[in-house]
């Protein structure tokens, strides 16, 4: 049995640290993949959809933006040697001092693209907001769309993604335990006459599952994933309790 994958876009989550917190990448490939007896497709195959997390990165505490952003570009641009032709975008917290590492990595990328002639992809920022709303405006000076998308949104569209098996985790993949004890350490709280509030179980391992870094790069780019190409909007999240499971 041959594998056929088409690659149809890939998103990088980041969920920017700041002093007391790491920050963490998340890259998501959305894939049609087919099954064939044979080394070609003939047609008659049926496609799957998928959302393959290609890989999961914590970078260590106290990187600086700078770095933060050069490590961005270089992930980035092994990407592109691997599927020249992918579109690629990159959603990065935008939130609080998220506003100037965007002007770095927009920086980087301007760089790698005049140094190499080759792009690395669309930038985009995401503001996390309470309330319901999902509104867009854009930078004052970069050509970067923001998003202002409230977080319950954005873990609602993972967990959607989830539950309909449109994502897929390599057992094997660096990370893996960790997104899955951030997972698991996500609880929704329903308040009446109030928004739903997100909190962390911290019973676990508090140093691992904190602030759930990965969690959130996933869910950026899992949201974004979904608003191109949408599939799954079914409502995931009733009362109080955990995220579905990987």
């Amino acid at each position: 049995m041959h594998t056929h994958n088409q690659y149809r876009e890939a998103i990088l989550g980041v969920d920017l640290g700041q002093s007391q917190h790491p920050t963490a990448l998340a890259l998501l490939l959305n894939i049609d993949q087919t099954l064939s007896r044979h080394a070609w497709r003939d047609g008659t195959e049926s496609t799957t959809k998928h959302w393959l997390l290609a890989f999961a990165e914590i970078l260590p505490l106290g990187t600086s933006y700078t770095q933060i952003a050069q490590t961005i570009v270089t992930k980035l641009a092994n990407l592109r040697r691997l599927h020249p032709i992918i579109t690629i975008r990159t959603v990065a917290d935008a939130t609080g001092l998220g506003a100037p590492v965007l002007e770095l990595i927009q920086k980087e990328i301007v760089h790698y693209q005049s140094t190499n002639r080759q792009g690395v992809g669309r930038l985009e920022g995401i503001l996390f907001t309470s309330g319901t709303a999902v509104t867009t405006t854009h930078h004052n000076t970069l050509p970067i769309d923001l998003f202002h998308v409230p977080k319950l949104t954005l873990l609602n569209s993972l967990a959607t993604a989830i539950e309909n098996n449109l994502l897929q985790v390599p057992a094997k993949l660096p990370h893996a335990a960790t997104l899955l004890a951030q997972l698991q350490s996500l609880e929704i709280h329903h308040r009446e006459n109030a928004q739903p509030q997100i909190k962390i179980n911290r019973q676990g391992d508090p140093e691992s599952i904190a602030h759930a870094d990965l969690v959130m790069a996933l869910s950026m780019a899992t949201w974004r994933m979904t608003t191109l190409y949408p599939n799954g909007t079914r409502p995931s999240i009733h009362g109080p309790g955990q995220l579905p499971l990987l």
